[in-house]
């Protein structure tokens, strides 16, 4: 799913987004860059499934995660809002002027402020001054100052220590690992492939039984799932690029951009430019 150009990781180093996701959608946390690139979450509402290798973690509301690179976010119930901020390999070291200073790199680490509200508010407050600075046009002076929204975040977080991650225990573990291979199919593919069909033969099984193995372990259906994911994929697009609705149903793999419109008022009741268009006076 693609929420971010490729030159926008490349070429400025990070990337910062405040993503809606709907109940159940599903979307990577990697910024669809052959760099080596980071990424840390900051969950403002909503309870999100972290699903990583053969793991799955819960993810909770004013907690800050610094995720693997192509970590699967899951929605749960009731949808979910949060920061997503994408760094290069080499961005740290090129913004900070105190060297002892540094974001993790890699892993999987956890900072807590569910008993700090005031001081996830000034967090959030940093993202938005990096998703104002990095969203910017480029020049000197908003690349100076979009470094310095970084190492202020990176001062933040150094005066918290990292908590254990909340791990989902499940104990039918054969459905479960179906189920993840599944939404990491559906992450990797949604843009291309809309049929159930498609999925059910990657996992070697038949649209029943992957139907039943799906609607066990999480609730709904496979084929609603694919809708939720791409209805998600569609919105990212919209919300985070400029192209036009015809380039955007030919993203991802509409037969034409009336079906896309079709598709995109049956599962939100607005059309893509009314959606694009919903935050504007």
């Amino acid at each position: 799913m693609a929420a971010y150009k490729d030159q926008d990781i490349t070429s400025r180093g990070i990337v910062v987004c405040l993503l809606h996701l709907p109940a159940n959608a599903v979307v990577r946390t990697g910024a669809d860059s052959n760099s080596t690139d980071n990424c840390c979450i900051a969950v403002v509402r909503g309870v999100l499934q972290l699903i990583m290798h053969d793991a799955i973690y819960e993810a909770r509301p004013h907690n800050v995660y610094f995720l693997p690179k192509d970590t699967l976010l899951r929605a749960e119930c009731d949808g979910a809002k949060l920061w997503k901020l994408c760094y290069t390999q080499r961005y740290p070291g090129q913004s900070l002027p105190d060297e002892t200073l540094s974001l993790p790199q890699g892993g999987f680490h956890v900072y807590s402020f569910e008993n700090d509200p005031a001081h996830f508010k000034v967090l959030r407050r940093l993202m938005q001054l990096l998703h104002t600075y990095s969203a910017a046009p480029a020049t000197p002076k908003t690349a100076l100052l979009c470094k310095f929204a970084f190492y202020l975040l990176l001062n933040y977080l150094a005066d918290h220590l990292p908590v254990s991650p909340i791990s989902v225990k499940s104990s039918h573990r054969q459905r479960e690992q179906t189920t993840i291979k599944f939404l990491q199919l559906l992450a990797q593919h949604v843009t291309g492939h809309h049929d159930v069909n498609f999925y059910a033969g990657q996992l070697f099984m038949t649209r029943g039984n992957l139907t039943r193995i799906i609607k066990e372990t999480t609730g709904t259906t496979p084929k609603l799932l694919i809708e939720q994911a791409l209805t998600a994929a569609a919105k990212i697009a919209l919300d985070t690029s400029t192209a036009s609705v015809y380039q955007i149903a030919e993203q991802l793999n509409f037969n034409s951009s009336p079906a896309f419109i079709s598709f995109f008022r049956q599962h939100t009741g607005m059309t893509p430019n009314d959606y694009r268009n919903r935050n504007k006076t």
